[in-house]
């Protein structure tokens, strides 16, 4: 079998070109803002039994995402955003009338990109939601990723939240380190 030697060097061209044109399209994607990234977390209890997470939390309560505090980057793996929150009714916990709200997620400025823990969208101002939080020691209130941010759409879906974490209250199996 004969190698035509321009044909040969023609192609590996092409392929060189074609390789370098991908990469320079990879590299623009990840300096695309609105490129998402997910990261799994992992947890010492199962978060998706509300009477654990209720026994885990300091907090549990309906509350309005009043607006955007701002969001921590620096020297964080994942960045935190964070919320005002008008506190409407407790379930569990007397917080005052206002909290700041903590949510692992949020935009990472050394990924240039939306980061989000366990595919947890990021709270929207106006919107109310069931929070389930722990008091952090840095003044706000953590909330668990997907299972500790129910958004509230109606009074139905309220009501059969407030009547399912009411209930989880009263049967709440506390959180014990020791157990794990």
């Amino acid at each position: 079998m004969k190698i035509n030697k321009k044909r040969f060097l023609v192609a590996g061209l092409i392929m060189i070109l074609g390789f370098t044109a991908g990469y320079a399209g990879k590299r623009l994607t990840r300096k695309d803002s609105s490129q998402v990234v997910n990261t799994t977390a992992s947890y010492a209890f199962d978060v998706s039994d509300p009477r654990k997470l209720v026994g885990w939390a300091d907090n549990v309560f309906f509350g309005y995402v009043d607006s955007s505090a701002g969001t921590l980057n620096v020297g964080q793996p994942v960045p935190w955003s964070l919320y005002k929150v008008t506190v409407q009714e407790n379930i569990k916990g007397n917080l005052p009338e206002t909290v700041t709200v903590g949510q692992e997620g949020g935009f990472s400025v050394d990924k240039n990109a939306m980061v989000l823990l366990n595919d947890d969208a990021l709270l929207v101002p106006g919107k109310e939601y069931l929070f389930v939080t722990k008091a952090d020691a840095r003044g706000w209130h953590t909330l668990v990723p997907a299972f500790g941010d129910l958004p509230v759409a109606n009074s139905r879906e309220r009501r059969a939240l407030s009547e399912k974490f009411n209930n989880a209250h009263t049967k709440q199996i506390p959180y014990d380190p020791k157990a794990f």
